[in-house]
């Protein structure tokens, strides 16, 4: 679902508003269309009308969290792409998300260079 001049479309699910503009903003300005989500239910609801190329969803949420929205998607959507975002120290439910399809995962704080990079890589880009 690549439209106009974007390298592809993103949707961004987080709780945190900080976090989700910080997203939104660094993939913008790396030439990615991008949506954004503040839960996992309209996340999933979004997916359902749409399918982005890649999802960065937070892995802790109220109400759905990053390992049931990425099953949720994995059920509609398999083939799409989804990366986890998580606070450092988490490696088990990392190991969860990886099991259960996830194409990456990236480290809270954000780090563009390693954000950009897990996307290429996911996208086959690189």
């Amino acid at each position: 679902m690549v439209s106009g001049d974007y390298l592809s479309v993103i949707l961004v699910i987080d709780d945190s508003i900080k976090d989700r503009e910080l997203l939104a903003q660094m993939l913008i300005q790396a030439g990615y269309q991008v949506y954004a989500k503040s839960d996992g239910e309209s996340g999933v609801s979004f997916c359902q009308n749409q399918q982005p190329d890649m999802v960065l969803v937070d892995m802790v949420m109220p109400g759905m969290n990053g390992i049931e929205v990425l099953r949720s998607l994995k059920t509609m959507h398999p083939t799409i792409k989804v990366i986890l975002c998580t606070a450092a120290g988490s490696e088990v439910s990392v190991a969860l998300a990886m099991r259960e399809g996830a194409a990456g995962y990236v480290v809270k704080p954000y780090n563009q260079d390693k954000i950009l990079m897990n996307i290429q890589r996911a996208l086959g880009l690189m």
